[in-house]
């Protein structure tokens, strides 16, 4: 997860602060592990810095749609 949507805070979220490598039904019904605001990074497998930002979460008692922006960036590291 990263703190904002410059570069700087997407790498060290991409770095530092991760999700859990599974995320259960009832935490995404529940909305607890991933909710509208959130700004997700990763460096992917073709070193590009990919962000995620979830602008909005559809779905109530059921399996959540998100909308979301990505914003992906080259990554010199």
């Amino acid at each position: 997860m990263s703190s904002g949507t410059t570069y700087q805070q997407c790498l060290a979220g991409a770095q530092t602060n991760v999700l859990p490598a599974d995320v259960n039904k009832k935490d995404l019904v529940d909305h607890t592990t991933l909710h509208k605001g959130m700004v997700l990074c990763t460096i992917t497998t073709e070193h590009n810095l990919a962000m995620i930002e979830i602008k909005d979460v559809v779905g109530q008692n059921e399996l959540p749609s998100f909308d979301t922006l990505l914003t992906l960036w080259r990554y010199s590291g």
